[in-house]
């Protein structure tokens, strides 16, 4: 939850750089869509923290790295986890770069096949 209360100010957000960015977008690559568990909590924070980055406009180019294991994070059997990642997902879309992102990695499909889920 750290990462979460760390990026809600706009001072803190506004404030990042890509070394600082970077590497929490990188452990969706490593807890992406986990069974459950502590590894779907780190996704979740994660997912969230995207969310939150995104806000600063600057912070999308260093997120889109990220946008691969948020598609994939849509598939997980973990609602907490699906939610996370489609919030992250629509952050990104909110500029052109980042629509671009998710429209080649195939997340509006994602996005589109949770419209269909009985969650």
């Amino acid at each position: 939850r750290a990462l979460k209360i760390c990026v809600r100010k706009s001072v803190n957000r506004n404030n990042l750089q890509a070394m600082e960015i970077v590497p929490v977008t990188d452990l969706l690559g490593q807890f992406g869509v986990a069974g459950s568990g502590p590894d779907v909590e780190i996704a979740t924070d994660v997912a969230n923290f995207v969310l939150n980055v995104c806000y600063c406009v600057r912070n999308v180019t260093h997120v889109l790295g990220c946008v691969p294991h948020l598609v994939e994070c849509l598939k997980s059997d973990q609602e907490c986890l699906q939610i996370a990642a489609a919030g992250a997902l629509q952050s990104i879309c909110m500029y052109e770069e980042g629509k671009d992102r998710v429209i080649s990695c195939v997340g509006v499909a994602g996005v589109l096949a949770l419209l269909h889920s009985q969650n």
